[in-house]
């Protein structure tokens, strides 16, 4: 099925414009083009504002509560999410990969697998793990900061190359009021490890440079020729507040979300498959960078 999407405001990286696109087999084949010469099926949407879909971390996911989290996260505009897999021993890394890839079998949104660790298994062999797994994360517990900038940085980091698994913080909240995070900052710089620089939040839209560096974008948080169509339709008041990044603010503004050419929401209703989703495998984390 071929058709135009036009006259509607896309919102993207910061600047608002309107503009067309057209699909044609469950992919976007151009957009920002004239319209006026071509005779598909044509879809006015003059007034409305769209925006790639997001990205967030999920929590809880391994808590039985799955279905309502997905539920609020597509009413969030959020259609593929970032799974941390909690590890307490190293010996139990790949058996909980394996059970959480069969917990998400059934999930509706597309996900990206992490690990998330205490400080003291960020090792040499951890991070070897990713790289031959394609984990482009790993979320540390950071609880004592001074024992974290004595590890054999050099061995972490050659083995970890060349696929480079991105570093996040997770502070408790009197860590971070002791300046932990400032700590961390400096030491990322120093070691020169891939990192961002502060933790993320469940529930709460990557922002585009958090995606870069994730190696998530451009597979998701664009529209181009030749991606997925994934996006959210908003109501023309929202584009200010997305525009100053306020996403908190616009949920109600939300009126439809596409999820890979499907709609998976119209209005308050909502229509998740379960099994719709896939596991996003990157390739190279901060490719794009």
């Amino acid at each position: 099925m071929a058709y135009l999407m036009e006259k509607f405001q896309l919102l993207q990286h910061g600047e608002l414009k309107e503009t067309s696109m057209f699909i044609k087999n469950n992919e976007i084949q151009t957009i920002h083009i004239s319209t006026a010469k071509l005779k598909f099926m044509k879809m006015n949407l003059e007034g409305f504002v769209i925006a790639p879909s997001f990205c967030t971390v999920a929590g809880e996911i391994g808590n039985g509560k799955q279905d309502s989290l997905m539920e609020l996260y597509v009413r969030r505009g959020i259609t593929s999410i970032i799974v941390p897999v909690p590890i307490c021993y190293e010996f139990e890394v790949k058996e909980k990969v394996r059970t959480f890839r069969k917990k998400l079998e059934t999930s509706p949104l597309d996900y990206v697998l992490a690990l998330q660790i205490p400080q003291r298994l960020l090792t040499p062999s951890i991070m070897m793990y990713c790289k031959s797994a394609k984990i482009p994360a790993v979320f540390i517990e950071v609880d004592q900061l001074d024992a974290l900038e004595s590890l054999a940085w050099t061995w972490i980091k050659q083995s970890g190359f060349p696929y480079s698994p991105v570093l996040i913080p997770l502070f408790k909240e009197k860590e971070f009021d002791r300046g932990y995070e400032k700590r961390w900052v400096q030491l990322m710089r120093t070691v020169k490890i891939s990192s961002l620089d502060s933790g993320l939040v469940a529930g709460e839209p990557l922002g585009l440079e958090q995606m870069k560096k994730l190696g998530i974008y451009p597979k998701k948080g664009d529209l181009h020729a030749g991606g997925e169509i994934n996006y959210n339709i908003y109501l023309k008041e929202a584009a200010g507040d997305l525009l100053n990044g306020k996403h908190s603010l616009i949920y109600d503004k939300v009126i439809g979300t596409v999820s890979k050419g499907k709609v998976i929401r119209a209005g308050e209703t909502l229509y998740l498959n379960p099994g719709d989703g896939r596991e996003i495998i990157v390739q190279v984390p901060g490719f794009f960078i």
